[in-house]
């Protein structure tokens, strides 16, 4: 993950969303010198392709490249619930899900990107299929790779690392918001409208998902 020189970690850096980007800045800035593997992450970059994919290869010529999926029906009510605990969201999950009420106004010069954006940051096809098409990919799902020491051992290994390291924090929950309860008619809606989707993942993974 990256850091600052002062050794403060950056959790999403988004460095190569800018219009200008620098290979020596960018590892400078954001990275050790006796750093021996380098990466981030930055959940944008996976909707971001057009910019992220040109900006990368500019600076990089072999690049491994993670992508860690979640149920999408998950995903979307986590989001939710974190804009909401954050205090951008005032809408109850059926005023956004069910009945379409409009958003909320948001500042744009603080906050990069829509934080209501709750449906289509949990369709995974086409960002998946543009990194495949570029990168040496390793795509996974979360349900299978949390405390799994198998698949971490595999991460290790993709990157690089020692894959028979295990960190003794595996199990550590991150941004644990608490849920409300959510009622049956959102949960139906999430399922249905993510469908589709979820075939083709498979097709495209060749192995059935665990959603």
């Amino acid at each position: 993950m990256a850091k600052t020189s002062s050794n403060s970690w950056i959790p999403e850096p988004k460095y190569f969303l800018q219009d200008v980007v620098d290979k020596n800045h960018y590892e400078k800035t954001y990275f050790n010198n006796d750093s021996k593997i380098r990466g981030e992450k930055s959940v944008i970059y996976f909707e971001r392709p057009d910019i992220i994919i040109p900006n990368v290869k500019k600076n990089y010529q072999n690049v491994n490249i993670i992508v860690c999926m979640r149920n999408p029906s998950m995903r979307a009510l986590s989001h939710y619930f974190y804009t909401y605990a954050n205090g951008l969201e005032t809408r109850t999950l059926e005023q956004v899900f069910l009945e379409n009420m409009p958003q909320p106004q948001y500042d744009t010069e603080s906050i990069s990107c829509n934080p209501f954006e709750y449906l289509s940051r949990s369709l995974y096809v086409e960002g998946l299929k543009s990194y495949q098409n570029e990168f040496n990919v390793l795509p996974l799902c979360l349900e299978e790779f949390v405390g799994n020491k198998e698949i971490i051992s595999q991460i290790y290994k993709f990157v690089g690392a020692d894959s028979n390291y295990i960190s003794n924090i595996i199990q550590k929950r991150v941004n644990d918001i608490k849920w409300d309860d959510v009622s049956i008619r959102v949960l139906d809606f999430l399922n249905q409208y993510f469908i589709s989707q979820k075939q083709e993942l498979e097709s495209i993974l060749h192995r059935n998902l665990p959603w």
